[in-house]
């Protein structure tokens, strides 16, 4: 097969050298967005909350759609998730049902699993580190923060009760309730752990545990392989510059 009739690379459809980093700048909205429905929700109305966390939500699972395909198939493949999942996002906020939360979560976990795994494979198959490889590397670590919010979004809904909050509280990942899951999953993440959310069940003990150890093998494996990385350059630039022999 000739390549005209291969799909062209992703690179041809745009500038994969800051993709990392536009998704880096989506993902960071997203977050800075979160503690923000509450307060609109209080002063504008349930509608204008949910819009603003919705677009800048749609935002990021575009950015991350694009931001790991490398061949057009499978651009049309992750766009096509992404927007699926914002249209469900959208739905189970509007009229909050039960199995419509459910299902934009379960989607959610889906694709965030796949854009983590495509992005930590793009990391340990690169030779050489440059600034859109470290902004992956962020990128890759808020993701899995972001999964696991949604993650102990589907245990809340599932069986309530699950997570002691705060009165008047509630995790979820949806409205006001975001910026909770966000908030335990990155503490947990970071293990950090401060004691005003803490797992109720032991579906909820088990995944934050498997979180913090997520959080800390991956930052282990990462430096690790960043260090090597560079010294493999150095060392390299060293034998240009001195040539034995």
């Amino acid at each position: 097969m000739t390549e005209s009739h291969c799909d062209p690379p992703v690179g041809r459809l745009l500038n994969t050298e800051t993709r990392f980093i536009r998704l880096l700048v989506a993902l960071s909205l997203m977050i800075a967005a979160a503690p923000f429905v509450g307060v609109l929700q209080a002063s504008f109305g349930r509608w204008w909350a949910g819009t603003l966390f919705e677009v800048v939500f749609a935002f990021m699972l575009l950015s991350a759609a694009l931001a790991v395909a490398t061949r057009v198939n499978q651009r049309r493949l992750t766009v096509t998730l992404a927007l699926i999942c914002t249209v469900l996002s959208w739905f189970a906020y509007q009229y909050d049902a039960f199995g419509l939360r459910l299902s934009k979560d379960l989607l959610a976990v889906f694709f965030l699993g796949y854009v983590i795994v495509l992005i930590v494979g793009y990391l340990f198959h690169q030779r050489r580190v440059t600034n859109d490889m470290v902004a992956g590397s962020l990128c890759a670590y808020l993701l899995i923060g972001v999964c696991w919010a949604v993650i102990y979004s589907i245990v809340n809904e599932i069986s309530p009760h699950s997570f002691n909050l705060p009165e008047n509280e509630s995790i979820g990942f949806t409205g006001k309730n975001t910026v909770n899951s966000l908030y335990f999953s990155l503490v947990t993440l970071t293990t950090l752990g401060f004691g005003d959310i803490t797992p109720a069940s032991n579906v909820a003990r088990i995944l934050t545990s498997a979180e913090a150890l997520v959080g800390q093998i991956y930052l282990v494996v990462l430096v690790a392989r960043l260090v090597g990385m560079q010294n493999a350059v150095d060392l390299g630039d060293e034998q240009q510059q001195h040539p034995s022999g």
